[in-house]
C-alpha cells in the first residue's frame, strides 16, 4: 500500500476514484431526472490519414470549410442505430493526419463492460464508414483511410457526487453570481443526450454565470476538491458547468484554491463559511493566477418584449420545466411564451413531465389515453382541461372539462380563471397548467 499526505487533494479522475474511496454519496447519470441507468452519449474521436492537409489549409483561408465539413457529415446516413454525429469538427494532427470529433454512441450503460465493448465496435465501424463517405465526397479526403480510434471512449457523464452546494439549471437560467465563485461560464445547457438524432437540443444559453466553490467541495469531506461533470451539479446543469472549456478554467482555479487553503492553514470547506473579506482575498488570489472572476449582473430577456424572464408571471413554471430539460429556449432563450399552442404540444409535454417528475405515477395507459390529442389543432381551454383530466385519470363530463378541472382545485384559480372553453391558449399557460397538474400527483 502507498500512503499520500497533503493539505488538500483534488480528484480530477474521470470516475472519481478518490471520492469512491471516501464514500462520497452520488447519483448516477440522469437519475435526478427520473431516468435511471441513462447517461450522456460516449464520445469517439478517431484519426484518419492520407488527407491533403495543404488543400484543407487553403480551403480554410478562402471558404468557410469547417461549415462545409459539418454539413457534409450531417448529411451522412448512419449505419448503427446507436451512433450519432453532433457538431462534427476536425483538428489537423500532422502533415496528412486529422482527428475527427463529433461521433457519439447513444444509450450506453457505462457500468456494463460488455455494452461498452459492443458500443466501441459500433463506433469504430461507423468511423470507418464515415471515412469512406468523406473519401467520396470531399476532394481533400480522396486518398484518406481510417487510422485508429481512441484507446477508450471519453465518458462525459457517470457519477454526480454530492457537494456542499448543488448547482442547478435554475442557477444557470438566472445567471447567478455566487459569492464563493471560482470560475465563470457561458456554455449552453444541452439536453441532446435524450435525442438519438444528429441534432443539438439546447435548453438555454446563459449570458454568464459563476461556478461556486461549494459545488467543488464534497458533502462529506473538508480538504478535497472535485472537478468536471462529476462535481456538484445536477445532471443537466453539468452539460454546461462540466463542459470541457469550463473544466479547464475551474481545474486551474481549484489548484489556486488548494494553494490558498495551504497558505491560510484552512480547508476548502472552511472557506465556504468565511466572511466576505476572506472570500475577497480568495478571489484576488485566483485573479492573480490568471482566472477571470469579474462581478456581473445579467438577466435573460424575453425576445419579443425585452422583459426580464424572471419578471414574467410564468417564470416559476418555465424554471421547473427547464430544470428537467422539458422545454427548449435554444441559444436565443426564446420559450415562445406568447405563442398559441396546439394540442400535441401539451399532450407530449404533460407525458414527459410525468415521466421525469413523477415517474412512479406514469403508466403506459397514460400514453395511450393521450394519443387522440397528438394533433396540431389549436389548443383551447376545454381541450387543455381534457388533457389534464385524462392524463391524471380524473372523471369529467364531455363539454364540461374546464369546469370539472376548476372544481378539482389542482390548478390555481388565477390560472383557470383566465381560460375559456373556446379560447386559444398560449404556451405560458400550457407551462403553468402542466407543472401544477404534475405537482398535484408528486
Amino acid at each position: 500500500k502507498k500512503y499520500y499526505k497533503a493539505h488538500v487533494f483534488i480528484d480530477a479522475t474521470q470516475k472519481g476514484h478518490l471520492l469512491e474511496l471516501c464514500n462520497t454519496p452520488y447519483i448516477k447519470g440522469s437519475e435526478d431526472l427520473g431516468i435511471p441507468d441513462f447517461y450522456a452519449p460516449l464520445e469517439f474521436n478517431f484519426r484518419i490519414t492520407g488527407v491533403d492537409v495543404e488543400a484543407l489549409r487553403k480551403g480554410r483561408k478562402t471558404t468557410d470549410f469547417i461549415d462545409e465539413f459539418r454539413l457534409v457529415l450531417l448529411a451522412y446516413e448512419k449505419f448503427n442505430p446507436r451512433t450519432k454525429i453532433v457538431s462534427p469538427s476536425f483538428i489537423i494532427n500532422d502533415d496528412n493526419d486529422l482527428v475527427i470529433s463529433g461521433l457519439q454512441v447513444f444509450n450506453v450503460d457505462v457500468e456494463d463492460e460488455e455494452d461498452l465493448n459492443s458500443a466501441y465496435k459500433e463506433a469504430e465501424e461507423e468511423a470507418r464508414l464515415l471515412t469512406a463517405f468523406l473519401k467520396n465526397i470531399l476532394i481533400a479526403f480522396k486518398d484518406c483511410t481510417y487510422k485508429e480510434g481512441p484507446e477508450n471512449f471519453f465518458i462525459p457523464e457517470y457519477k454526480h457526487y454530492m457537494s456542499r452546494y448543488t448547482l442547478t439549471v435554475a442557477d444557470i437560467l438566472e445567471n447567478k453570481d455566487f459569492r464563493d465563485k471560482v470560475g465563470l461560464c457561458s456554455q449552453e445547457v444541452d439536453a441532446s443526450k435524450f435525442i438519438s438524432d444528429n441534432i443539438k437540443y439546447v435548453v438555454m444559453k446563459p449570458k454568464v454565470y459563476s461556478i461556486p466553490l461549494g459545488s467543488l467541495v464534497p458533502i462529506n469531506l473538508q480538504n478535497v476538491l472535485m472537478l468536471g461533470s462529476k462535481a456538484g451539479f445536477t445532471s443537466l446543469a453539468s452539460t454546461s458547468a462540466g463542459s470541457i472549456p469550463t473544466r479547464i478554467t475551474v481545474g486551474e482555479a481549484a489548484g489556486l484554491v488548494s494553494a490558498f487553503s495551504t497558505i491560510r492553514s484552512t480547508t476548502p470547506a472552511n472557506i465556504l463559511s468565511a466572511d466576505d473579506n476572506e472570500l475577497d482575498a480568495l478571489k484576488k488570489y485566483i485573479r492573480r493566477g490568471g482566472i477571470e472572476l469579474s462581478d456581473f449582473s445579467e438577466s435573460i430577456l424575453i425576445p419579443e418584449t425585452e422583459e426580464k424572464l424572471t419578471d414574467h408571471w410564468a417564470y416559476s413554471y418555465v424554471r421547473d420545466l427547464v430544470e428537467y430539460g422539458l422545454i427548449s429556449g435554444g441559444t436565443e432563450n426564446d420559450f415562445k411564451l406568447n405563442y398559441e399552442a396546439s394540442q400535441d404540444v401539451m399532450a407530449v409535454l404533460i407525458k414527459n413531465a410525468m415521466l421525469k417528475m413523477a415517474p412512479d405515477k406514469y403508466v403506459a395507459s397514460v400514453n395511450q389515453a393521450l394519443k387522440p390529442y397528438e394533433n396540431n389543432v389549436k389548443l383551447t381551454g376545454e381541450k387543455a382541461a381534457e388533457i389534464i383530466l385524462v392524463a391524471l385519470s380524473l372523471p369529467y363530463d364531455k363539454g364540461n372539462a374546464l369546469e370539472a378541472l376548476s372544481d378539482t382545485g389542482i390548478i390555481s384559480p388565477h390560472i383557470t380563471n383566465q381560460l375559456t372553453p373556446e379560447g386559444n391558449i398560449t404556451l405560458d399557460y400550457v407551462y403553468a397548467l402542466v407543472i401544477e397538474a404534475v405537482r398535484s400527483i408528486r
